[in-house]
């Protein structure tokens, strides 16, 4: 006969026993899974629900496009080679308002006092130049918001200069170039703090490589700097959202994201484990113009993700994803954009002789005001794509050019200031060398020039 004591003892072990096994089995069931490539709906939904996560997938032009098509497609990637990178030394201006600044629970650039600080969702199309998307949101955010620009009079920058004229500088083409990607130096961003970009109404978006580039004369806007912010940081990506405009930032895709229709993206890629982090794995770059604590930051926190796959696809062209997820928050930047001001008028005239025997000669121009200095530049055609370098940059009004190789030549200078350029003014053809020489017309509109020996 069981003792009374001893029942109680059984009873215990039986009871401990079977809460054990349940919290093993509710161990087990809270394993995360992850997205894989090459995932069906199906397998996504299944893991979706595993895991606990609130989202939903279907198809859409991205998740269906063939995996060879996305290889080229999702074309962020690593530096090629090791380089000095452009990276500021610090987060920048953003880290003397951090921890000052009250944060609110939620903030959304498409919606602030009203109003929308930022256009319309782009598509990039089938090219692989989503960090010029990136960027020029980031850009016409920040410019948007230092100039008080909203609504129908939001900018509009232009993405096809990033790509196929910034990206064909020699200084850039190694970290970024049309429809071939960028690397994770962001090299896009300091080309608008230097060369500065275009307006779209002057080159609209194209997905093919249109050849030499025809818009250097155009207006440009240069930006003041731009910066990284702390990876995974996620108070100094708030407060740099809410005092700078939107972020420019990148994401490790997954076959989840591509499907993704609505609700808060969420999965396990969220450290930044490399070295230095933000060299993390990322393959797409997007834009970040806000967020929602949703009552519980730490858990149910999210950021306002802008894509640029066209509106058909997530919420309207957005994506509600958790603050850590897809690696949202490892490699996130910010511009700085310059107060409205105008940039100067092109110098009126340019000028220097139509002849000349040693290639010695002073090449000169008037004053414009409100300029900082010129840029002048020599080439070999008028259309400046044959033999094109830039010889002086200053405040100086005239330029000495000695020794030049005997040749025609073509000479052309703009007015600069913090704004930006002034379009070009280009002067005639100077023939360089002794003797008789013809003239031969040619298909660039200038004139090619054969010497008689």
């Amino acid at each position: 006969m069981i003792r009374p004591s001893n029942y109680r003892r059984v009873l215990v072990l039986i009871f401990s026993f079977i809460f054990l096994l349940a919290a093993f089995r509710a161990g087990e069931a809270r394993e995360i899974l992850t997205f894989e490539d090459g995932d069906t709906l199906e397998q996504l939904r299944q893991k979706i629900q595993h895991n606990g996560y609130q989202f939903q997938v279907g198809h859409n032009w991205v998740y269906d496009m063939p995996a060879e098509m996305k290889k080229k497609f999702f074309s962020r990637r690593p530096p090629r080679r090791l380089s000095v990178s452009p990276t500021p030394a610090d987060m920048g201006p953003v880290a003397e308002t951090l921890g000052q600044a009250v944060l609110p629970a939620q903030f959304d650039w498409r919606n602030y006092n009203g109003h929308s600080y930022i256009g319309p969702v782009k598509d990039q199309g089938n090219c692989g130049s989503c960090y010029a998307f990136a960027a020029c949101a980031a850009a016409e955010g920040s410019y948007n918001f230092a100039n008080g620009r909203y609504d129908s009079n939001c900018v509009n920058f232009s993405e096809s200069y990033i790509i196929w004229c910034l990206g064909d500088l020699a200084e850039y083409n190694d970290h970024f170039f049309g429809c071939e990607g960028a690397d994770y130096d962001y090299y896009e961003l300091q080309a608008l703090t230097l060369e500065g970009v275009v307006y779209e109404s002057d080159f609209p978006y194209r997905e093919s490589d249109p050849g030499a580039c025809t818009h250097w004369g155009d207006e440009t806007v240069v930006f003041d700097s731009w910066h990284r912010i702390g990876c995974n940081d996620i108070d100094a990506i708030k407060t740099a959202i809410m005092t700078y405009g939107v972020v420019d930032a990148a994401v490790d895709v997954t076959s989840a994201f591509q499907a993704y229709r609505r609700g808060v993206y969420e999965d396990s890629l969220t450290s930044c484990s490399a070295s230095p982090c933000y060299y993390t794995k990322t393959n797409h770059a997007i834009a970040l113009v806000g967020w929602n604590d949703d009552g519980d930051a730490a858990n149910r926190g999210y950021w306002i993700l802008r894509n640029s796959w066209g509106s058909d696809w997530g919420e309207n062209g957005y994506m509600r994803i958790k603050y850590r997820s897809a690696r949202v928050a490892c490699e996130a930047t910010y511009l700085v954009a310059r107060p409205a001001c105008s940039v100067p008028n092109a110098p009126g005239s340019i000028t220097y002789p139509s002849t000349d025997s040693d290639g010695s000669f002073t090449v000169s121009w008037p004053t414009v005001s409100g300029t900082t200095g010129y840029t002048l530049e020599r080439a070999a055609d008028v259309s400046f794509t044959s033999g094109r370098v830039t010889l002086y940059k200053g405040s100086s009004t005239s330029y000495a050019q000695t020794g030049l190789a005997s040749g025609a030549y073509y000479y052309r200078v703009k007015a600069d200031n913090s704004c930006g350029s002034s379009s070009w003014r280009t002067g005639g053809l100077v023939t360089v060398g002794d003797g008789a020489f013809y003239l031969i017309p040619n298909r660039e509109g200038g004139s090619t020039v054969i010497f008689l020996e």
